[in-house]
């Protein structure tokens, strides 16, 4: 199922037509686990048959989708060939995921190519990591590997945080379109995560009253990112012959080799 099919069945659920799902993909699974908390109709209308109502199911999204997620525990081939639909709502969560993804990309491609393995980890981590700096966590992450037609790996993060024309304004307010924010994000030396001063005092997630003066910057949402994820990430795509896509607003951005 590619992102157009994706897209195209999602729009058609939330819009309450009925949905039959032939097959779950990354992208599917975290598109869907996103979007289900701001639209409650999703679920009811999409129908999994088949060997996809199994894997739905086995990797987690069915829970979410009913509102009873989990942080998924190690079983099976989880971590080895496929992560299960992981919610990054948490520093302590991100890190576990970071791990399992971490583990499966050194599984498939260590001994082969441990340069690409260590470089890809370490770009899926710093987008883990963007998730919860700007996203405050209302993102999931998800990761399959396929054989056939070819073999590859298809990783997939989303996200119902501010977008990125929002974050970009803060440090580049001459940007006005969503198109130019992706952009933006994906030219090298590009980032974000300027903004945030190495002074800000960290408060604890579950915060109810701020101790600090009102002169004294505070962040609740601590992440170990650079802010350069996204053009590392098309570094990788051009680098391994790959594929990307970026959604973002009304606007979508597709790169392959």
């Amino acid at each position: 199922m590619d992102w157009p099919s994706t897209t195209q069945i999602l729009d058609n659920a939330i819009q309450g037509v009925s949905q039959n799902v032939s097959f779950v993909t990354p992208v599917f699974s975290v598109m869907a686990a996103s979007l289900v908390a701001s639209a409650p109709d999703l679920t009811r209308n999409l129908n999994f048959a088949g060997n996809c109502e199994k894997y739905h199911k086995n990797n987690g999204l069915a829970d979410t989708l009913r509102g009873k997620y989990s942080f998924p525990q190690r079983t099976g081939r989880h971590g080895s060939t496929y992560s299960k639909l992981t919610k990054l709502a948490t520093n302590p969560e991100v890190d576990a995921c970071n791990v399992i993804v971490g583990d499966l990309i050194h599984e498939q491609l260590g001994e082969k190519n441990p340069r690409a393995a260590s470089r890809i980890t370490s770009v899926v981590g710093e987008l883990h990591d963007n998730v919860a700096s700007h996203a405050c966590g209302m993102g999931y992450s998800a990761v399959q590997t396929y054989s056939d037609p070819v073999a590859r790996i298809v990783f997939a993060i989303a996200d119902r945080g501010r977008g990125m024309l929002r974050n970009v304004q803060k440090v580049s307010p001459s940007i006005q379109t969503h198109s130019d924010a992706i952009k933006w994000c994906l030219y090298p030396g590009n980032t974000t995560a300027h903004n945030k001063s190495s002074w800000d005092q960290r408060l604890p997630e579950d915060y109810i009253i701020n101790p600090h003066p009102t002169s004294v910057a505070t962040s609740t949402c601590e992440n170990h990112h650079m802010g350069l994820g996204l053009s590392k990430l098309a570094e990788l795509v051009r680098d391994y012959g790959g594929s990307l896509w970026i959604f973002s607003g009304i606007t979508h951005f597709f790169f392959w080799n």
